[in-house]
């Protein structure tokens, strides 16, 4: 019974602390693929500014669409300035653009609202100071998509190259001139002309009704930053999700707030649909080809559910939410925070005169149907001065690049958003204040939501395979342990009993084979033998403790 004892104290005791250690063991991760999702906006005709240097000049309409000009053959063409896409694609119209080169490849490129089909041609191309003698895009003959109605031409997609649907064709393709390389993005053959530069873009995007903005439209660089936002460079570094060879400028998000005052709680977001973000993370898809922010149901809920007045349109698929409603939400990315201006949050609607609209629309992906839980449009992005970088090259004749990262600039003060919005929307809301801008996981929620126990549940249960890995290694030692200890009680007993029996001969000899010795009766023996086992045994259990 002791030694039973002793050996279930010593299991217990290795459970114990092989569990404690586990729940400090790193978090799991989990990964899905899905296509790219676009928002359903409505645009109106843009004007668009001329490039000059290697920074270009942006115009938008209602804060809806970011358009510059792109220089195709010596014609100036209006696109849109997409960082959730990769291609560059033209509908001419009537416009015949001179020193196109067309192939044989035929391309339709899908998005999740509208399409482009045409030719792949090559072309040279001018935008930011740079110049592509033979840039691959889309001479678009076939198109449905909402940019066309805003007197836009098309898409320069600003996406890593390994999303371009035209390189994908060409690549696919046979016996096509200079190989597979040809097909690459506009910006991936901006940065070969010279490796040895910087490899990113910068963004500065401005809602036309804010009556403080330096730059009225935006400005777009690539290689340098504007004087006016140089802080940037001195911010954290944000790695992409994943961290190498991402196909999107997806980050993850750590946190968000919400409310109709500050300060607020953090909250963790919903739990992701991407098997490889790490628990009680999102994954956010930075993108300024969208107009608004799409979030889980659950998410935008908890922005609008809470607003009086507020109320969800299962027809128009959007809350409606009074003009005067200011509401407070941030973004916890890279382990800081982020504030959206109240006027990104609640804008007007495009349908309805004198009704408002909450910009984040709710979307409910399944799981492993995605690579990004939410998308951030420009919403988010008029909140930032924003930096994309690719990563070097990592030499001079390198085609491979580094892993890419961003650094985002807060743009937005509270306090002074809430004056302006005061003075735009009317009303009496309370003035916001910016709270602190750095993060610690501690701080989070410290009496949560349901949705963050099942998070909290969720973030455990992935240390119970490790757990019972360890476990299972270490109950394979202990038996090992135990086989080994049981032989060598064995072997002693063996030893001790020939010893016996040879000193019972030795005595019997010389008192006769009549004679009776002690404890020369068989049962006798067996019960002094099996005495000296458990005592034996008692003592191997004792020293396997304490080797422990």
């Amino acid at each position: 019974m002791l030694s039973s004892a002793l050996c279930f104290f010593f299991l217990y005791s290795t459970f114990f602390q092989l569990t404690a250690n586990a729940l400090r063991l790193p978090t799991t991760q989990r990964r899905r693929l899905a296509p790219r999702t676009t928002s359903a906006v409505h645009f109106n005709y843009v004007n668009t500014l001329a490039a000059g240097g290697t920074s270009v000049g942006l115009r938008n309409d209602k804060d809806l669409i970011y358009m510059a000009n792109v220089s195709i053959g010596g014609t100036s063409f209006g696109v849109q300035l997409d960082t959730g896409s990769s291609d560059l694609w033209i509908q001419p119209g009537n416009v015949t653009i001179p020193g196109v080169t067309p192939t044989t490849l035929v391309q339709n490129i899908t998005y999740g609202i509208g399409w482009a089909s045409g030719s792949v041609a090559t072309a040279s191309v001018e935008f930011a100071g740079y110049t592509i003698p033979a840039q691959a895009l889309l001479n678009v003959q076939l198109g449905d998509n909402p940019v066309l109605s805003y007197g836009a031409s098309g898409i320069l997609g600003l996406g890593f190259t390994s999303l371009s649907q035209i390189d994908g064709a060409v690549n696919r393709s046979v016996g096509l001139p200079n190989g597979n390389a040809w097909g690459r993005s506009f910006l991936w053959n901006c940065f070969a002309q010279n490796p040895s530069q910087p490899n990113y873009m910068t963004f500065a995007l401005q809602r036309s009704t804010d009556p403080n903005a330096s730059v009225k439209e935006g400005v777009f660089t690539i290689g340098e930053v504007d004087p006016a936002y140089s802080t940037v460079l001195n911010t954290n570094p944000i790695p992409t999700w994943p961290r190498s060879d991402p196909k999107r400028w997806t980050v993850l998000l750590a946190a968000y707030e919400t409310g109709t005052s500050t300060p607020q709680t953090p909250h963790f977001p919903p739990p992701s649909v991407v098997f490889t973000a790490p628990t009680g993370t999102a994954v956010i898809l930075l993108d300024s080809g969208t107009s608004y922010t799409y979030a889980p149901s659950s998410m935008v809920t908890d922005i609008y559910g809470n607003v009086p007045g507020a109320y969800y349109s299962p027809a128009q698929g959007e809350w409606i939410v009074p003009c005067d409603a200011q509401v407070y939400v941030s973004f916890w990315i890279g382990g800081e925070k982020f504030d959206f201006h109240p006027l990104d949050v609640v804008a007007p609607s495009m349908t309805q005169s004198g009704t408002c609209i909450g910009t984040f629309i709710p979307q409910n992906l399944a799981a492993g149907s995605s690579d990004f839980d939410i998308i951030a449009g420009d919403v988010f992005l008029r909140n930032v001065y924003s930096l994309f970088d690719f990563g070097d090259f990592q030499s001079s004749s390198s085609s491979i690049m580094g892993n890419p990262y961003v650094k985002l600039y807060s743009t937005t003060n509270l306090t002074a958003a809430s004056i302006d919005f005061r003075a735009i929307r009317g009303g009496n809301a309370p003035l916001l204040e910016s709270t602190n801008s750095s993060l610690a996981l501690g701080s989070l929620n410290s009496t949560p939501s349901s949705s963050d126990i099942i998070t909290m549940f969720e973030r455990y249960s992935i240390y119970v395979p490790v757990v019972l890995a360890v476990l299972g290694l270490n109950t394979l030692v202990l038996i090992i342990m135990i086989i080994i200890n049981i032989m060598n009680c064995r072997r002693r007993r063996a030893r001790r009993r020939a010893r016996a029996q040879q000193a019972a001969a030795a005595e019997v000899a010389s008192v006769g084979v009549g004679s009776h010795i002690i404890h020369s009766d068989p049962e006798i023996n067996r019960t002094y033998a099996s005495s000296m086992d458990k005592e034996m045994s008692l003592r191997q259990v004792a020293s396997i403790s304490t080797a422990t």
